[in-house]
This record gives structure tokens, C-alpha cells and sequence, in this order.
């Protein structure tokens, strides 16, 4: 509640201060949940008409 006061003079109160904490709280707790819905796109390599052994073998025109 004192971290301002050196820097602007200014003294937050105490119920004030704990209801920043509990909104911080809250706010994290609301994130952590969100990213449990979040599902990584799985790496899919591009298809090609040819496996990759002919494309090598044929010779270049």
C-alpha cells in the first residue's frame, strides 16, 4: 500500500490495495483457464504428387 508513496506521495488504502490483489487474481486465474481450451495446430508436411526417391532419380530436362 506504501510502494507509491516514495515516488508521488501518495498512500493507497490498505482495502484498496487487496482489492487490486484480488482482481489480479482473478484476472490470472480466468487467463490460465482460457489457455486450457487453446489446442496447437499440428504440423502437417505438404503432399506432393511424387515421392521424393523419383523426383531425385529423373534426370533434369
Amino acid at each position: 500500500a506504501g510502494v507509491l508513496y516514495p515516488a508521488f506521495g501518495l498512500l493507497l488504502s490498505p482495502v484498496f490495495a487487496a482489492g487490486a490483489m484480488a482482481l489480479s487474481s482473478v484476472s490470472v486465474l480466468t487467463n490460465a483457464l482460457r489457455l486450457r481450451r487453446i489446442a496447437p495446430a499440428m504440423y502437417e508436411p505438404p503432399k506432393t504428387e511424387t515421392p521424393l526417391s523419383q523426383a531425385q532419380t529423373q534426370p533434369a530436362e
